[in-house]
């Protein structure tokens, strides 16, 4: 099988396809995974005749797409491997892999993964011999729809060199799964070029409109909001310069949470320099699903091997691809950074290519029955109402299992507080829960983050990963009253700012003659919305602020001293 190499398959796909056709055996029986009723590959297009899997058209409403970064309950992968089989191991180590091979491959695969220590209770293979490794790229998308059930989204794969076995996938997994099918039939894509947060929001390089040029934009807009929900669709010019015509979006950019995003980044000698800047610019100006600026992280990445962004979210491990290059280390550093409280870990092969990664080669399965929570975070400043902080969260058990009522609370703290406390959350009506943190002490930084479980087994957080990197707001206890013996005093100006990168602060300094009865000191973003507010109670002073909170970008300060208005304008950059 030297022949199917990720680089010469990746150039030389239509010269294989009567080589493939001539030598491969495909088999569709199964060992350890039952043929779904009515299966056969003669009708794998059309309906499998097995009641407990519906086709049809479009999806009832509303219909969510399932991030990567959500719940997943397995892996899929083809053997013969084409990484290194140590990810097997992590992989399998609390959920099931599937391995999709020829039936007379399984023997060989059996002994790898002994040989590697894998844990082989949960791997279960798919009968299925394939030229083709690349499930991220064939296999199924997942939605939740009206009905509160999960399903699949079926795609046509945009690889017209491919025999025709990989396109029976999502069916197989659908099969296996138990899940209902929604075949995409109008739409020419690959997983590989797609990304989406699990809020309405997707992206993809504009070869989604070279692949479908009897389409508009609007046009594919429309079916990706039908049969994934997708309100807001990105066609972005690939700024990867590969030497084939490739564009996904795996190979520059990554979801990492709703609100955070990675993004390749190379010197500026680069040729790919400016359009990855480019990139980073566009996304500055937009918000996040949750109505912030995006967190944007970049990762280094220059050699033909090294496709870091290409790396694999699953539950709570990021598996990054590695090629004994200078760049592996700061790579790790930069998922850690962005992702705390994940295990991060690097995979060396010598196999990867900066087009074709580890993101390409495994593709996650997500969890039918899993416990959804929707939570849109709190952030910036809570104006304190004498009530305490109410947030509000749904909790949606797809398993059809009740929640454990004593599990489901809010767990919070101030930000240098050792231990978190937690506020129990109470229904309201249907699946919209509430809880109330108690007032806090003046200028805090209240850290918190939202758990549940239920009957099913599950447990969950919101954000995912929980306490190592919670939710952050600050809470405005009638206004901040300003200490300033302990902040330096640099500026005499009537009202300005400065920078102390080492402290990771902002300082906004003042002078005036008198302290009129409605002094303050406002932040705002420059689209109005207010991010802090401090009283001023002396005539001259400093007050000291966290910019990692709101983000980077260009926030307005604003003095109010009785009839006196004096305003500035200050850059936040993500060095800071």
């Amino acid at each position: 099988m030297a022949l199917f190499n990720g680089g010469f398959m990746r150039h030389y796909r239509p010269f294989v396809l009567f080589y493939f056709c001539i030598s491969c055996i495909v088999e569709l029986a199964f060992s350890k995974v039952p043929l779904p009723a009515g299966f056969s590959f003669n009708t794998v297009s059309e309906s499998p005749g097995d009641n407990s899997r519906k086709i049809r058209a479009i999806p009832p409403a509303p219909v969510r797409n399932i991030a990567e970064f959500e719940p997943m309950e397995a892996s899929l992968i083809r053997y013969p491997l084409n990484f290194p089989v140590d990810m097997v191991k992590d992989l399998a180590e609390d959920a099931i892999v599937y391995v999709y091979c020829g039936s007379s491959q399984q023997t060989q695969a059996n002994q790898a993964f002994t040989n590697a220590g894998v844990k082989m209770a949960n791997i279960k293979y798919i009968h299925l011999q394939s030229a083709d490794f690349w499930p991220r790229d064939h296999g199924p998308w997942y939605i939740t729809d009206g009905e509160n059930k999960i399903g699949i989204i079926d795609f046509v794969y945009e690889e017209n060199w491919n025999a025709p076995e990989v396109d029976t996938m999502p069916w197989l997994i659908a099969g296996i799964m138990n899940l209902s099918v929604f075949k995409m039939t109008n739409i020419k894509t690959a997983g590989g070029n797609y990304m989406c947060d699990g809020w309405g929001n997707a992206v993809s390089s504009d070869k989604i409109q070279k692949n479908n040029p009897s389409l508009t934009l609007a046009q594919i807009k429309t079916t990706f909001k039908d049969y994934c929900g997708i309100e807001t669709y990105h066609s972005l010019k690939d700024p990867n310069g590969d030497d084939i015509n490739l564009d996904h979006v795996d190979c520059w950019a990554k979801f990492l949470t709703p609100d955070k995003i990675m993004i390749r980044q190379t010197p500026a000698t680069d040729a790919d320099y400016k359009a990855l800047e480019d990139i980073v610019t566009y996304f500055k100006g937009l918000k996040s699903a949750y109505g912030t600026p995006y967190k944007i992280f970049r990762v280094t990445s220059t050699g033909k091997t090294q496709a870091y962004t290409n790396s694999l979210i699953f539950n709570n491990r990021v598996l990054v691809p590695f090629s004994s290059a200078s760049n592996d280390a700061p790579a790790l550093e930069a998922y850690k950074n962005a992702m705390p409280g994940y295990i991060v870990k690097g995979y060396t092969y010598t196999g990867w290519k900066n087009y074709d990664a580890l993101h390409c080669r495994v593709m996650g399965l997500a969890d039918k029955g899993m416990l959804y929570i929707k939570h849109i975070p709190l952030h910036d400043t809570i104006a304190d109402t004498g009530k305490g902080i109410l947030l509000s969260a749904a909790l949606i058990p797809y398993s059809g299992q009740e929640l454990i009522a004593d599990s489901c609370a809010v767990y919070y703290k101030r930000k240098d507080d050792a231990a978190f406390k937690s506020a129990p959350l109470s229904v309201t009506t249907g699946n919209t829960y509430t809880a109330t943190i108690p007032c806090q002490f003046a200028d805090s930084f209240i850290h918190y983050y939202i758990h549940a479980a239920d009957k099913s087994g599950r447990s969950e957080n919101h954000p995912y990963i929980g306490a190592p990197d919670p939710h952050v707001f600050y809470y405005d206890y009638k206004g901040t009253a300003i200490s300033t013996n302990h902040i330096p005093q640099k500026q005499s100006a009537l009202c300005t700012h400065y920078a102390d990168p080492f402290m990771r602060r902002v300082y906004i300094s003042w002078k005036i003659p008198f302290i009129a009865h409605d002094a303050s000191l406002y932040l705002y973003s420059t689209t109005g919305r207010s991010i802090r507010r401090w009283n001023i109670t002396t005539t001259a002073g400093s007050v000291a602020w966290d910019p990692t909170i709101a983000g980077p970008g260009v926030y307005i300060y604003s003095l109010r001293n009785g009839t006196t208005r004096v305003s500035g304008i200050m850059q936040v950059t993500p060095e800071l």
